[in-house]
Formats: C-alpha cells, structure tokens, sequence
C-alpha cells in the first residue's frame, strides 16, 4: 500500500469498545486489550512484528491512550486491560508519559504488557506500578549470552537481572 494512503496513528478513529460487552469475558480471567503504538524497532532473528506493524515507532498520543482506558472503564465497568504493544516500554519517554497520565486522571485500571529487558529499570517499574500495573512479560525465551547474542535479542544477562530486580523491588 503506498503510504499516502495509510493513514497515520494519530488520526485513526478509536476502536469501537462500545459494540462488545467484555464483562463475561473479563469474569472468566480475560482482559481488553488496548495498542499504546505501534511499530518494532529491534530485529530479534525470528519476530514478524517489524513486517507486521513497521520498523519506526508510531505512538498514540498519550491523552487518545487514557481517554480509551477511561471509556471502557465508565460505559463497562471492566477494569482489567492488556497493552499489546511488541514492546511496551519503548520509546521509554512515550511509557513514562503515559503511566504519569493515568495517575494523573486517577484512573483504578488494572493492566499487564509485553515489555523488553533492554529498558527496563526501577524508575520504570514504579511508574508501572504506580499506573495499575500488575505484571509484565519480558519475553525471556533465551538467558545464555550465546543465545541472546544468536537471536538478535536487544539485551544481555545484566539487563535481565536488572529488570527482574526491579519487579522485585
């Protein structure tokens, strides 16, 4: 598709929450998922996320984000969200200004997402916390250095002992 017609995430229309009831769905352990951007700037050996969404970082704006969380929260009643981002927690500054934004509206959303080793600290992690974070999923499928190294992984041993202390903490 030439880019000319694809438009830019600033300008799609949010996704229509209100034609789903995600109560029963939400009671039986689910969750509503919601997409803080999109693209994938790493290049680990065997992930389709930069054909599947790009290889530049496209964020929502950070308000857009909250004011969806917000909705689905006011007109349901749900409360329990799943960011779907490739990775979370990058660009970090886009994260941070986020979670500051739900705190700041005094949101009581509960939410998990995929994030990445590579950025992930204790600054972060409060922040997330802070937000109504209650869990994340780091994508450790490989620890040895060969092995991150052989996947193109963005992060090394160190980086993952940091951010498992960081949860921890």
């Amino acid at each position: 598709i030439p880019t000319s017609f694809v438009p830019s995430i600033e300008t799609l229309a949010p996704p229509a929450h209100q034609l789903l009831d995600y109560r029963p769905y939400v009671q039986r352990g689910g969750f509503v998922s919601v997409q803080a951007k999109r693209g994938c700037a790493f290049k680990c050996d065997y992930c389709v996320y930069p054909q599947l969404e790009g290889t530049k970082y496209r964020n929502r704006p950070v308000e857009a984000i909250v004011d969806e969380l917000e909705a689905v929260v006011r007109t349901q009643g749900v409360r329990q969200f799943f960011f779907a981002d490739s990775v979370f927690n990058v660009p970090r500054a886009h994260t941070l200004d986020l979670c500051h934004a739900i705190r700041r509206r005094g949101l009581d959303a509960r939410w998990m997402a995929y994030t990445n080793s590579a950025r992930f600290d204790d600054e972060l992690a409060h922040a997330m916390e802070a937000a109504g974070c209650l869990g994340v999923e780091f994508g450790l499928d490989a620890v040895t250095e060969k092995m991150l190294h052989t996947w193109r992984k963005p992060f090394h041993q160190r980086d993952i002992q940091r951010s498992l202390q960081a949860c921890h903490d």
